[in-house]
């Protein structure tokens, strides 16, 4: 309903508030605690309750680059031929 409501629209914050109270707060009281819409609208950086992504590829690249930073190995002995440009 969001997006049929604010199709090719700019709204404001109070705007957006608004809406989610009335559309979704209102019909669902214990889904979220207003300290939880202020955390994830008003508050710098991630908020803590956000879904954290978990990349086999990207933990293993970072592995290599603790290993090399560690000086366990060299940065030639890392296998690169396979990485993507996010890997790089």
């Amino acid at each position: 309903g969001y997006f049929d409501r604010f199709a090719f629209q700019s709204i404001t914050t109070e705007t957006f508030v608004a809406y989610l109270q009335k559309n979704l707060i209102d019909r669902n009281p214990n889904l979220l605690s207003r300290a939880a819409i202020e955390e994830w609208i008003e508050k710098p950086g991630l908020p803590a309750n956000a879904p954290r992504p978990v990349s086999d590829a990207f933990s293993k690249v970072e592995a290599r680059a603790n290993d090399f930073a560690a000086g366990k190995i060299a940065a030639s002995s890392i296998q690169t031929d396979s990485w993507t440009t996010q890997e790089w």
